[in-house]
Order: structure tokens, then sequence, then C-alpha cells
């Protein structure tokens, strides 16, 4: 009967959590890994576009999608939207071609294939007659682009002319003969998109450059083709070594076309102080300058960029987006394999990789001592939060007090605050003791308070087990492995593995002499006293001391 017993106890608890033998790692949900909220300085449209950028998963069905809209508005949506994707995307040259000649000689005899596809194109001949010319151009150019432009990703190869049957030198005498004839402006617009590229992929980059230079203008009705033809060009002046002009309209793409963002941020090159002074020459007004800027801070030097912003407009959201970037870029680092708690007894372990970036300090404190921002409680708090990160203790403390008069009642500023103050106390601090718990107490209940917009803030997800981390790495190294265990469980590898250490466990928790910290901590369990308690009756069976368990 006995044997029985220990039988059952053991299997059963093995689909309870049998986990707690014991060990918790960090969970498959990606977050932030630093104390700073980007909602502290972004509102609720600049978030949207940091959120948004970069596009590290290129969606190319953005531009079919975009490309699908712009056909039915050219047809007055009188077209079906499956028909025209059909005849964009899926059909054969063979069958454009087909339906074409049909259109123009007013023919009804055609395949049944096409037929089923057509849906009343007929009823429009004018403007059907010129897309399937153009259509049957731009799949016959797709031999040298397919693979190449992302917008033609999802054509089928199968759809595509075989090389051999298509010249480009050809191509572009058509297409020059096509777009002087075109009488829709909306198509003839893609036809200026189309040779400028047919240019660029014959590599006679200098024609690409004077027809965009020569037809640019003419693009007025759809933003599409006006950043796609800019980014040939870009391209075109890349290869042609004329960096200053290039990054210039790689810039006014990034401003103005969401889709292009990501390409053009990548396209925008390293560069001579000589090219990137002709960049700056060629902006037009402020804005523009700005978003050089902008893009030359995330690609080369952060605090030179934020000064230049900072001098053009103070309030501009490129400014705080430059900042943000700064911050999380540097935080990777700062955070990256610090306290690991396993390895506790080693007394070289830091809390940090201190920040060593005295530049990127300078100007943000003279940003913030300039007054000319908006967001004040926003640029003190930051320059409160790098000054821990570079243990200036002194200067982190000046602008947290000067920080904490301003954040009022807005939560997320309140959040940032105690997040920020608890940071700078931890980080001057090597132990724990009854004082010091006295000393992190507010802001430990707040971070781990039990009400809903802070213990469900995913933001706080980090800063949490940061200090989990630490803390239990305090404790351990002080001998208090209970304490440790409770508020980091698997910090003294294979302690608790036998029934004597985990009873210990059991009676900490039972104890009600605990400081408030500790009390806090209690409330806020990674395995609860009912855990512990199945562990230890699992180890007394596998002890076959049966009663006890």
């Amino acid at each position: 009967m006995n044997s029985w017993i220990k039988f059952a106890i053991v299997f059963f608890s093995l689909f309870l959590d049998f986990s707690l033998l014991p060990y918790h790692g960090d969970s498959d949900e990606k977050y932030e890994q630093d104390f700073f909220l980007i909602e502290t300085l972004l509102n609720k449209f600049e978030l949207l576009e940091y959120n948004e950028y970069p596009y590290w998963n290129f969606s190319s069905y953005l531009f079919t999608e975009q490309n699908l809209i712009e056909w039915e508005n050219f047809f007055e949506k009188k077209i079906e939207s499956n028909a025209i994707q059909f005849w964009l995307y899926e059909s054969k040259l063979s069958e454009i071609d087909e339906l074409l000649f049909s259109l123009e000689n007013k023919s009804r005899i055609i395949s049944k294939e096409v037929k089923w596809n057509k849906n009343d194109f007929h009823k429009y001949p004018q403007k059907s007659i010129a897309f399937f010319y153009y259509l049957g151009f731009a799949r016959r150019n797709e031999v040298f682009t397919l693979g190449v432009d992302h917008w033609s990703y999802q054509f089928k190869k199968d759809n595509t002319p075989k090389p051999e049957t298509v010249n480009i030198q050809n191509q572009i005498i058509g297409g020059i003969s096509l777009y002087k004839n075109e009488k829709f402006q909306f198509i003839k617009e893609r036809y200026i998109f189309q040779l400028v590229r047919l240019y660029y992929f014959n590599n006679n980059y200098k024609k690409s450059i004077q027809f965009f230079k020569k037809h640019f203008l003419e693009i007025k009705l759809t933003d599409s083709m006006k950043w796609r033809t800019m980014g040939y060009a870009a391209a075109a002046y890349t290869n042609s070594n004329k960096i200053g002009t290039a990054n210039y309209l790689y810039s006014q793409i990034y401003a103005n076309s969401p889709i292009l963002k990501n390409p053009a941020y990548f396209s925008f090159r390293p560069m001579e102080e000589e090219d990137w002074q002709k960049s700056l020459k060629l902006a037009k007004n402020n804005e523009e300058k700005i978003v050089l800027w902008y893009l030359f801070g995330k690609h080369f030097d952060v605090p030179r960029a934020l000064k230049e912003i900072h001098t053009l407009n103070p309030n501009s959201k490129y400014l705080k987006l430059l900042l943000v970037f700064a911050i999380k870029s540097k935080n990777y680092s700062i955070f990256e394999n610090r306290i690991w708690y396993k390895d506790y007894k080693n007394p070289k372990s830091e809390k940090i990789s201190p920040l060593n970036d005295k530049h990127l300090l300078e100007i943000v404190i003279s940003i913030v001592n300039q007054d000319r921002v908006k967001n004040k409680f926003g640029w003190k708090i930051a320059a409160a939060y790098l000054n821990y990160l570079s243990l200036n203790f002194k200067e982190g403390d000046h602008f947290l007090e000067s920080a904490f008069k301003l954040k009022g009642n807005v939560e997320v500023f309140e959040k940032q605050y105690q997040i920020t103050s608890l940071l700078g106390k931890l980080l001057r601090m090597d132990s724990i003791d009854e004082k010091l718990e006295i000393s992190i107490l507010p802001e430990i209940k707040f971070l781990f308070s039990k009400n809903k917009n802070i213990s469900e803030d995913s933001n706080l997800k980090f800063p949490r087990e940061w200090v989990r981390r630490l803390l239990a790495v305090w404790y351990a190294r002080k001998g208090e492995l209970e304490k440790a265990e409770w508020i980091q469980s698997g910090i003294i590898e294979k302690h608790f593995r036998n029934s004597e250490n985990i009873k210990k466990m059991v009676d900490f928790i039972e104890d009600n002499n605990h400081s408030p910290l500790i009390q806090v901590m209690l409330q806020n369990p990674i395995y609860s006293y009912n855990d512990y308690l199945l562990l230890l009756a699992v180890f007394y069976s596998l002890e076959e001391n049966l009663d006890s368990s």
C-alpha cells in the first residue's frame, strides 16, 4: 500500500508543477531590456512611428495592396477588385496580349481562362486598352527586376517572360514611345517610373538621372510613383558616386513614404564631410535639414545631430525620436549579461556595464538646461536616467528632483520617475540590510504594486526581473538563502533538492516576522507557498517519509 501511495504522489506531482526542481528563466515574451519607457518622451503619434520603424519584417504586400487600390481608383471602382488583382499579379503575358487584342479589335473570341477573368473591361475600352498596354510593358520589365525590386516580389516567376525574349534597349525605346503617346496622366506617371528604373538596371545611371530630373515634376497624382521613382534616382546617384545628392533624396523618401522608410534608411550611406555639406545645402527648409540630421545621427553621430536638431527646432519629433534611439541603443550593452544570479558568489559580477558616452551626456544636459523643449519632464528624467547609468549619482539626483516637481498626475511620468529613482538607489548600493531596505521600500512597493495599470504593464517586466535578480544576489551573499530563493527562484543551484532545505523554505514563508520589504516580496511570488509544500511532499515521498508526505 505504501508503495502505491509513494507512486501516486510522485506520479501526479509530475502533472502539477515539477518545474519546481527549481528553475525560473525568462519567458519568450519580448520586451524592452531597460528602465526607460518611451511613452515618457513620445506622444501617441510619435509612438506609432517609433513602433512601425524600422520595418524589420518587410511586407511586400504593402506595395501590392497600394498598387491595387490605385488601379481600382483609376477604373473608378467599376471593375471588380479580384479581376484587377488577377491581371496585375496572376496573369500570364500571353493572356494580357490576348485580351489586349480582343479590346483593340472589339472581338469577344478569347480563351475560357481569359474570358473568366476579363470582368467588364470591354465596357471601358479606352482605359482598359491603356491599362493592358502598360501591364504588358511592365510585365516584360519584370525580367530585369524580379527578385530585386520588392514591389515585384509577389509576381510568380512562371508568369514572367523568359529573359531571352526581352531586350532592355528595346524596352527603353518602346517605353519612351508609350510615355509620349499616353493620354492618361495616371499611367503616364507610371511610365516615368518604369523608364527611370530601366535606365538604372541597364547600368546607365547618367540617363536614369537625366530622365528623372527632366520628368519627375510631372508626377503629381500618385505619391507611390513619386517616391519609388526617386528611390531609383537616388540609387543612380549613389552608383555615380554623388553621395550628397543621393542621401538628400533618401531623406526625402524617408520622411514622406512610410512603405519606403526601411530601404531609405538603410540606403543612407557613409560620406565625407564635403558630401554631407552638399546634402544640407540641397535642403529647402529647416524641416528637410532636420530629417537629414536625424538620419545622420542614427547612422553616425547622435550627439552632434541632437545639438543641430535642437538648434533648428527644439520641439521637433525627430529630436525626441533620436533621444529615444540613443537611450535604447545604449541600454542593451549596459544591461546585457549583468546580474547573473547563479553566479552570485563571484565578487567581480557587476550590476551594469556603465555608460561611457560623455558627449551624449553633455548634449542632453545642455538641451535640458537651455529649457526650450516642451516636454520638460521627459528630458529631465532622461538626463537623470543617463547620469545614473554613467554612475554620476549627484547629477542624477539633481535632475531626478527637478523631474519630480514636473511629473504631476501623469501616469507614465509616475512610472518613469519611480523606476528611475529605484535604479539610481540600487546602482549606488553594494549590499542589502534593513536600513537599505527602508530606503528603497517606496519604489519597491510601486514596482510590485497590485494596481492593474502597474502590475500588467509589460514595460515594467524587465525592471521587475532585474530588481529580483539583484536583490536575490545580495541576500544570497549574506547567506539568507530562503529570501534569495523566494525573490528569484533557482539562485542556489541544487540547494532546494532535498527535504531539509525545502522545509527551511516553508518555515521561512510561514514566519510572520518579516521586514516590510520582504512582506512586499512575499505578496509577489514566482512560486507560491503551496508550490513549495507540494515540492516538500514529493521529496518526503522520495525519502519514503510517507506520513510527512
